[in-house]
């Protein structure tokens, strides 16, 4: 399978996978393979397949989607990050999202309305599947959002000094091994 072939089935899984994630809809496996090697329509996933229209699933899937693809994009560009760019992101992969599921004060569920690109207002206190809750912070701001950011930053400015003090010989070996293994060539 070429390398652009791969990527793309690649970007199609972590699409369809972050919606499952995020309880979103449910596919079954069947449907999850047909997407992820078909591509993502709507045509594609069965009626029993999932429990909310197929259209809807398929545009959270492009939604996602897209925002792969730009994460993909701003990895090649060595883009920042930047709480600017958590939140396009957020914003981005939510377009089709006008709720969230939540919990009220005495355990309900409820539908919370969705802020695009916004910091939460709410406390996050999820919930396990074992019953265990976490205890999140209550109301997100740039402040919580800062440390990750630098954080983040100096990884990339220590990768970047790991990655200079590599030997060339080295890179170019990764290269034709990683190469070899997503072609399937030998190596002699």
């Amino acid at each position: 399978m070429p390398v652009e072939e791969f990527n793309t089935r690649l970007q199609r899984e972590w699409s369809i996978e972050t919606g499952i994630i995020e309880r979103l809809y449910t596919l079954d496996e069947g449907t999850t393979r047909m997407l992820i090697e078909q591509g993502i329509d709507a045509a594609l996933i069965a009626h029993g397949a999932t429990e909310q229209s197929p259209e809807h699933v398929a545009a959270l899937i492009r939604d996602h989607h897209e925002a792969v693809s730009w994460l993909f994009d701003t990895a090649a560009e060595r883009r920042s990050l930047s709480t600017s760019f958590v939140k396009a992101l957020h914003q981005l992969m939510t377009r089709k999202q006008s709720h969230a599921s939540g919990v009220d004060q005495f355990g309900r569920p409820v539908q919370i309305e969705l802020l695009h690109g916004q910091y939460k207002r709410r406390p996050n206190d999820p919930t396990r599947t074992d019953g265990l809750v976490h205890h999140a912070l209550g109301k997100a701001d740039e402040g919580d959002l800062g440390p990750l950011v630098r954080q983040f930053a100096q990884l990339q400015k220590d990768r970047l000094l790991q990655a200079l003090s590599i030997p060339r010989a080295s890179i170019s070996s990764v290269r034709e091994t990683t190469s070899a293994a997503v072609t399937g060539a030998s190596i002699e």
